[in-house]
């Protein structure tokens, strides 16, 4: 199973609601990492589009391959979920060079 089946179902998604623009957003007051304040001229609100929390601009450069065949299908991806899809992506691929052995 791939790393973003994977993140996708512990989030309770698939990844078609992923990219297709699942509408169930958190729509929160503040950015869910550094709890700064949304305003709409300096801070706006973004949303991850695997945990679907709202996260500041600053919390949410990452873009991430929905289908890891075709890197045209980026979405944002907030930090805490980069890093964890990161940590997946290395952890599955020191399994493989295990499994090599």
């Amino acid at each position: 199973e791939s790393i973003f089946n994977k993140m996708a179902k512990s989030f309770g998604r698939s990844m078609t609601s992923i990219s297709d623009g699942d509408s169930n957003f958190q729509n929160s007051d503040n950015c869910n990492i550094c709890k700064t304040k949304f305003n709409v001229v300096k801070n706006r609100r973004h949303h991850c589009r695997f945990c679907m929390l709202s996260v500041c601009n600053s919390h949410s450069l990452r873009r991430y391959p929905v289908n890891k065949n075709s890197l045209s299908d980026l979405v944002r991806i907030c930090d805490n979920c980069y890093h964890q899809a990161i940590s997946e992506e290395i952890l599955n691929e020191i399994d493989i060079e295990i499994s090599r052995k």
